[in-house]
């Protein structure tokens, strides 16, 4: 089951970020192209192992976030 992944405003800007400093700046378009396929495969990666972590089974890591704020 593929799960729906959720990339935020702020990490689209910063992958936005990192690409133009490579193109412009580093002038690599070959390292910014592997950048965005590296982004893309882990977004379906993440998107078909989302459902095997169970990680709101785990009784200690259930409340987590509230452990490190």
């Amino acid at each position: 089951m593929d799960y729906k992944i959720v990339v935020t405003a702020d990490a689209r800007t910063d992958l936005d970020n990192y690409l133009d400093y490579l193109v412009n700046t580093k002038c690599s378009l070959q390292a910014a192209k592997s950048v965005l396929n590296d982004f893309e495969e882990s977004i379906e990666v993440l998107k078909m192992i989302a459902g095997s972590t169970k990680l709101c089974d785990n009784p200690r890591l259930k409340d987590y976030e509230n452990k490190i704020i």
